[in-house]
């Protein structure tokens, strides 16, 4: 099977996010550990960039390392 490149809930996540700040006028965002579990894997990782995009271009997005990220 291979693994997925999203997390289950990961789209339905970011969309939430995505409205949120728009909604809200939200300027600025903290993702705070357990940023993706990619794994060490790039792949994974390039996914999960292409996700968050449409926020981090918008509004700063500012992350802090969890114990999933290495």
């Amino acid at each position: 099977m291979g693994l997925s490149p999203v997390e289950p809930g990961a789209k339905s996540t970011i969309d939430r996010v995505t409205t949120r700040v728009t909604s809200m006028n939200i300027t600025c965002l903290l993702h705070i550990g357990d940023i993706s579990y990619a794994r060490g894997v790039g792949a994974l990782w390039d996914a999960f960039m292409t996700q968050i995009q449409p926020i981090s271009a918008r509004i700063p997005y500012m992350v802090g390392i969890g114990n999933h990220e290495y």
